[in-house]
């Protein structure tokens, strides 16, 4: 590709499979700028994409993304990727493989994949490594990223100072590895937006699982170091990010809410007054075994709360009971499916199991349907209309993502909420409203064993009445 070139709505459609190569790209596999080009020499990719599968199966050290392999002094702007991207050992990225040359010329802005990464090391979502100090931008990721370690959501590896800015993942986040340790050989540094990172993460979030073995964390897995500690490009500063993703196959003290390292008495990985952290949230109902840090500026939160907790400008609330998504993705269906919450009731708080009605955010163009037909949402409330129950209950929010992000397959986007239910009878809904229509009544005896003869009993009986708009009310009488 010549100095200076645009490449503007371009895209690939078709499998690319490579046993040799320096880079291999959807639309682009390696570009070479001079570090000295000027503005009209640098490369722009623009509003590209790649719908097909880029394949390395080489085993040295190449280079490996949906959109570019490897760029200097590249600007990618609105470009997207659903082809799986695979390298066998090393660097790969939903959009690109490998950017480098600290240069204002080079940046990342406003592009997404939803398409699977699978690589060695060196892996994200949106680039593998970021090997500059500029910013990416706006960008999203809602593939599966599977790899070794140094791995996360956006970016997988920077050690040169990148200034991750209002981003954010849903997308699962799996070690292939079980070893744990910091070594090439185990799972280590892998972080929902993050893995092994250097530089500034400001409002961003992560609502996707993360697995791995060591130093997991929300947002980022790892700080980058090496031998020059106090170098500057390697300071980290967080501020404004929150996470809803829950961990697995962590091990105790190895994993963190935010961080995944332990921020106190830590001057190697984490040094205190270098190192920042500031105004980051996550669930604390959620990641048991993740690091206390009770001095950081890190605030845990119950659902309700968090649904509740304004963190920047950068967020908005899409509805009552949802999380905040940022504001240049209020029509994102995939921001809009994974910020619904399923709110307990406040007697069922911290509790892993529902025993009454409870809420559920249900933002523009979701919907949601239940296993079990005795449990039906109405708007922002689930209610329970049947008789007492005991069981598993999946309640399925479904968004169209319609013409919003390309590359879709055109189903449905769904997600699942697995309910623990432990209804008693004597729980329905207990207020009167005037001039309802009556649909059915039932009795039941102190134990909730359904009475069907109540003329000829003796004793206490509970008196549920079913109405025709689908309200409930309770009252005792006695025969």
């Amino acid at each position: 590709v010549i100095a200076g070139s645009q490449v503007i709505d371009c895209w690939n459609s078709g499998n690319i499979k490579t046993a040799a190569c320096n880079a291999a790209g959807g639309v682009i596999g390696h570009y070479l700028g001079a570090s000295g080009d000027d503005i009209e020499r640098a490369l722009l990719l623009k509003r590209c994409h790649n719908t097909g599968n880029v394949t390395v199966t080489a085993s040295g050290n190449m280079i490996v993304g949906g959109v570019m392999g490897f760029g200097n002094v590249v600007a990618l702007d609105s470009c997207w990727n659903s082809g799986t991207v695979t390298n066998a050992n090393y660097t790969c990225g939903g959009i690109i493989g490998q950017i480098q040359n600290r240069s204002a010329l080079s940046y990342i802005t406003n592009c997404y994949n939803i398409g699977n990464v699978k690589g060695g090391n060196w892996v994200g979502g949106i680039v593998g490594n970021a090997a500059f100090d500029q910013p990416i931008d706006n960008c999203w990721n809602a593939g599966t990223i599977t790899a070794k370690n140094r791995f996360g959501g956006i970016v997988g590896y920077s050690a040169n100072g990148a200034k991750i800015n209002r981003c954010f993942n849903v997308g699962e986040i799996v070690s292939t590895l079980s070893t744990p340790g910091i070594g090439n050989n185990s799972s280590h540094a892998i972080g929902g937006i993050a893995g092994d990172f250097a530089g500034d993460i400001i409002d961003s979030y992560n609502a996707g699982s993360v697995k791995g073995m060591s130093r997991v964390g929300g947002i980022m897995g790892s700080p980058y170091r090496t031998g020059s500690q106090d170098n500057s490009k390697y300071i980290v500063h967080l501020d404004g990010c929150y996470n809803v993703g829950e961990f697995a196959k962590v091990r105790p003290d190895s994993c963190g809410h935010i961080v995944g390292v332990h921020m106190q008495n830590n001057g190697s990985v984490w040094r205190k007054g270098i190192d920042t952290l500031g105004n980051c949230h996550y669930l604390n109902t959620i990641n048991p075994k993740a690091i206390n840090e009770p001095t950081a500026d890190q605030h845990g939160h119950s659902i309700a709360e968090l649904c509740l907790t304004d963190i920047s400008d950068s967020y908005v609330f899409p509805g009552i009971y949802c999380y905040p998504i940022l504001t240049t993705q209020t029509e994102n269906p995939y921001a809009l499916l994974y910020s619904v919450a399923v709110v307990p009731a406040e007697e069922d708080a911290g509790a892993n199991t529902i025993t009454t009605n409870f809420h559920v955010g249900t933002p523009q163009g979701v919907t949601w349907t239940s296993s079990y037909s005795g449990l039906t949402v109405e708007g922002n409330d689930a209610i329970f209309t049947d008789d007492a129950y005991e069981g598993k209950v999946t309640l399925t929010a479904a968004i169209d993502p319609a013409d919003f992000t390309k590359g879709n397959t055109g189903e449905p986007l769904i997600r699942k909420f697995v309910l623990q239910v432990n209804k008693p009878i004597t729980d329905a809904i207990n207020y009167v409203k005037a001039d309802r229509q009556v649909k059915a009544v039932r009795y039941y005896n102190m134990q909730g064993v359904r009475v069907t003869s109540p003329d000829g009993y003796s004793g206490i009986l509970i008196r549920v009445t079913d109405y025709i708009d689908g309200t409930r009310s309770s009252q005792s009488v006695v025969r």
